[in-house]
């Protein structure tokens, strides 16, 4: 993406990608290249009807491994809980600067059954967001 090498893989996961068509280029370590046929993407991850700028958006959605929460103006003090749909909490963690990458937050779910959850983000205990996820193998 953006001339960017993601190595060898089978499959790669790009986040913040929005809805649109795309090509897919793939070059071997000779140079050799081959571009994809244009095809469409719809975004599915959850997210608020008001894009505004305090908007988080929550994707993939289904997700497999990772999540990641968008939202610029989060900052330390944020509890990231899921729950399952009888609201046992089955995930929670108190995440700071470190979970961060461009103020993405990443929030592994690999070791979460295939199912639909619940998902509560608090910052400095006042919700701001909650929804559902689905994790999906």
């Amino acid at each position: 993406m953006n001339g960017n090498s993601t190595g060898v893989s089978t499959s790669y996961y790009v986040p913040g990608v929005t809805s649109g068509s795309y090509q897919v280029q793939v070059i071997n370590v000779n140079g050799c290249s081959s571009t994809s046929s244009s095809f469409s993407y719809q975004f599915t991850g959850i997210s608020n009807t008001d894009l505004s700028e305090n908007s988080i958006i929550i994707y993939p959605n289904p997700a497999d491994e990772i999540i990641y929460i968008d939202n610029k103006n989060l900052k330390d003090n944020v509890q990231v809980k899921i729950l399952d749909l009888m609201g046992r909490t089955v995930f929670m963690q108190e995440l700071n600067a470190l979970n961060k990458i461009d103020k993405v937050i990443l929030v592994n779910v690999e070791f979460l059954e295939s199912a639909i959850y619940f998902i509560e983000i608090t910052e400095k205990g006042k919700l701001v967001q909650n929804g559902k996820i689905i994790i999906q193998h």
